[in-house]
Parts: C-alpha cells; structure tokens; sequence
C-alpha cells in the first residue's frame, strides 16, 4: 500500500507542473484565501503575529494591504509557472513512518532514489514499563460510580477536610 501512495503523490506532483490548473479549481482556492483573509484579525493575537510576520520576513510595510488584489489578480499561466519552478521532486526527501521490512524493499526497487532506514530500537529493546498497568478500565467503574476516589480533600497541616479549614479561616478574619 505504501508504494502505490508514493507513485501517487509523484504522479499528482508531476500532473500539477504539466498540466494547467482548471479555472473553476483556481478560482474556487482565490475564493477561499480572499475570503478567509479577514478572519485572520478578528483577536488582537493573530493581528500582532501578521505584523510579526512582516518583520520576520522582511515583507514591505503595504504587504497585508497588497495581499488581496494581488491573490485575485493570480493567473492560470501564474500558477503553471510557480508550479514548474517550485516543484522539485528530483530534490525532494520523502519521510514515512511505518514498518520499513514491509515496504523498504519496494520502494528501493521501485527506482525513487537513495532509500535510507532509520530505526528506533528504543521501545521493543525497553520493553513495557514496570509499573504500567496492563489494561486500563474507565474511571467511573466503581461500586460508588464516577464520584468514586473524589472524596473532599483534606488540609495536609491539619488534616481536616480542607472546606471545613477554610470556612473556620474564612471565620477568623
């Protein structure tokens, strides 16, 4: 399963820098980013970090004011060009997680490139931690029910219910 999603993602990699976008899919993701970007200030947080943003990026002072017409004003041929220019596949490192003895030899096969396996023996030379209870059951499984185990606290220096130490200090002022 693995390689088959790997000569996909290729595949689709390839098919976006050959083929021209459609007009209603590049309008629809023009639609969406103009329509989103109000949203982006509506706390004074995320209005803090676009300013930040700026800074960070060396992006001129006008940018956040410049960033609507300049996405309605993307073209067909501006996408096929950033796509032939910025996809990069032949420079790409691709990283799986998985079972590597399950799909390692089909990948080097399958002719991607260098295959590096990188393993993480840790855990299965490690073993369960001690102490670690085998199955885990809901905490609400109790004679008493879901309040079992939340008896009142007690105050550690009188050991009185801590409500009832608090009510006489509350008392004493």
């Amino acid at each position: 399963m693995t390689l088959p999603a790997v000569q996909d993602f290729l595949a689709e990699l390839d098919r976006i820098r050959d083929a021209p976008v459609e007009a209603t899919e590049l309008r629809a993701a023009r639609d969406y980013l103009i329509g989103v970007f109000p949203l982006r200030f509506e706390t004074p947080g995320p209005i803090v970090g676009s300013l930040a943003g700026l800074v960070v990026h060396d992006l001129p002072d006008d940018e956040l004011a410049r960033y609507r017409p300049a996405i309605e004003a993307v073209t067909i041929d501006d996408v096929q060009t950033a796509a032939r220019t910025r996809i990069t596949p032949e420079q790409m490192a691709i990283i799986l997680v998985g079972d590597a003895d399950a799909f390692g030899a089909a990948l080097e096969s399958a002719g991607f490139g260098q295959v590096t396996v990188e393993r993480d023996e840790g855990p299965l030379e490690e073993g369960r931690e001690a102490g670690v209870a085998v199955a885990l059951g809901p905490v609400d499984s109790g004679p008493a029910g879901p309040t079992e185990g939340a008896e009142e606290p007690t105050d550690v220096e009188t050991s009185e219910p801590a409500a009832e130490h608090r009510a006489e200090s509350d008392d004493a002022r």
